[in-house]
């Protein structure tokens, strides 16, 4: 059986691992934050069962079974106690050694509160004082790159009323005019993805009601103006789209036109070398080591939430690496990543971590050991008070008047009905004694006469059976 469960737990774990990769990822991400606090509320529910535990084992009858339950009680009770020696989480550490608060990068813009890559998305991430914004860039077939997440624009623009008949149509197939033309907010008013239409003014749904696609040289313009970095993330137009080979060149081409600080743009390093982009900060998106990244001049990392440990981030940050984690949009992942000492992260939430001031659950070690030991002390002390309540009210039972009185009348009752069923056993004894003794004599004298027999003999039967009968208890 124990087998069977162990079997069922391994396959379990790689079920969860194939089928959902990314939230068995986000669940072993989340205990590194949580681990402390999941000590507490396991000492906790352990404690409360105890009562039942406890009370439970004093009925046990068998010795071993009852050793046997309560060494497995007492392994379980001293793990949870010392389990935090095994629990290293990145936020309990010093006030002094925590690191920097992340940098944001706008995901899409304030893409948490706005219309997707427009112009108002990218303007209030501005005024959220992020550090960058990261953008999807594409081809236009007349060679304009414009922004733009998905292969089609389906999702975010009214195109189903303006090209009916191109609706799946790949957006790199559309000329830059073509697509001025597609409302591309009014879809985050109707559908309110992120369920925060009800709380915008009317004159607010009227700018976002009035949102075209932006081309990269607005978004390049508004960084320049703002101060703010560019994360760029160049997709593939299809083959038929004469661009499709220099699609890269065009995106250059455009950046080198606006002016803009070259630092300022993040590119990503396995998309195009040349040597106007080795002036930009190279961004590398592959895990590599930390030498592979030195001899590429590649000073940034941009990684997925989930594809770095501790050490591979410790590693970059020692050897002047900076790392940009993405999708990060909760509280807790973003206070992980705070701890963990990422310089970056890009997200939609960029009006929500902006007014983060400290990472949720950062403990000093002193304060996690007092807490530690104060909840383990705490705990034993409450099991050892069920120990002994439990044990003085088995006894309080065992010794109990009430009980004693009830359990001495039915001993009485079972003792009385023991001697008046003895005293008709002996009493039937007796007689039948009696008749066999008379049998015998009688069988002793036959041939005697009667005389003979009505003399001594009849005098001593007559005595006999009397003492026998009188002898014999009523």
């Amino acid at each position: 059986m124990i087998i069977i469960s162990l079997l069922s737990c391994i396959g379990f774990t790689i079920a969860m691992n194939t089928l959902w990769p990314s939230e068995w990822a986000m669940l072993k991400l989340s205990f590194q934050i949580v681990g402390p606090f999941i000590h507490v509320g396991l000492i906790v529910i352990f404690t409360i069962l105890s009562c039942i535990l406890i009370r439970q084992w004093y009925i046990l009858d068998r010795f071993r079974l009852k050793l046997l339950t309560l060494v497995a009680y007492m392994a379980i009770l001293v793990g949870l106690y010392v389990i935090p020696l095994f629990i290293e989480s990145p936020c309990v550490r010093p006030a002094d050694s925590l690191p920097s608060k992340p940098r944001l990068f706008a995901h899409r813009g304030a893409s948490g509160v706005a219309p997707e890559n427009t112009l108002v998305a990218f303007q209030l991430a501005a005024n959220q004082s992020v550090y960058g914004f990261e953008s999807d860039v594409r081809i236009s077939s007349d060679g304009i790159p414009f922004i733009l997440h998905d292969d089609t624009l389906r999702r975010t623009t009214n195109i189903e009323e303006v090209y009916p008949d191109r609706v799946d149509d790949d957006a790199s197939m559309f000329k830059f005019a073509e697509l001025r033309k597609l409302n591309a907010g009014s879809w985050f008013l109707e559908e309110d993805p992120m369920g925060v239409v009800g709380s915008l003014t009317d004159k607010a749904k009227e700018i976002y009601n009035n949102q075209t696609i932006m081309s990269l040289e607005e978004l390049i313009d508004l960084a320049h103006l703002t101060g703010k970095n560019v994360l760029i993330d160049i997709r593939s137009p299809v083959k038929e789209n004469r661009y499709y080979y220099t699609v890269e060149k065009q995106v250059i081409d455009v950046i080198s036109k606006t002016g803009i600080p070259l630092k300022q743009i993040w590119w990503f390093s396995k998309v195009y070398h040349s040597a106007y982009t080795t002036n930009f900060t190279q961004t590398g998106t592959s895990y590599l080591p930390v030498e592979d990244l030195v001899k590429l001049h590649i000073s940034n990392f941009n990684a997925r939430y989930d594809t770095l440990s501790e050490d591979e981030i410790l590693q970059y940050l020692e050897s002047n690496i900076t790392t940009n984690v993405y999708l990060v949009n909760t509280y807790w992942l973003f206070s992980l990543y705070w701890c963990l000492g990422v310089q970056s992260v890009t997200t939609d939430e960029c009006h929500v971590l902006n007014k983060i001031e400290k990472p949720l659950w950062h403990l000093t070690p002193g304060t996690y050991l007092m807490t530690w030991v104060s909840v383990d002390i705490i705990s034993a002390i409450i099991i050892i008070t069920i120990l002994i309540v439990q044990w003085v009210r088995l006894l309080g039972t065992r010794f109990n008047p009430e009980t004693i009185s009830l359990h001495s009348q039915q001993t009485m009752t079972i003792l009385t009905d023991q001697y008046h069923s003895n005293s008709r056993t002996m009493k039937e004894k007796l007689l039948f004694t009696a008749d066999q003794l008379e049998e015998d004599i009688l069988e002793a004298t036959e041939g005697v006469s009667n005389d003979h027999i009505d003399s001594p003999t009849h005098h001593y039967m007559n005595t006999a059976a009397d003492t026998i009968v009188i002898s014999v208890p009523q």
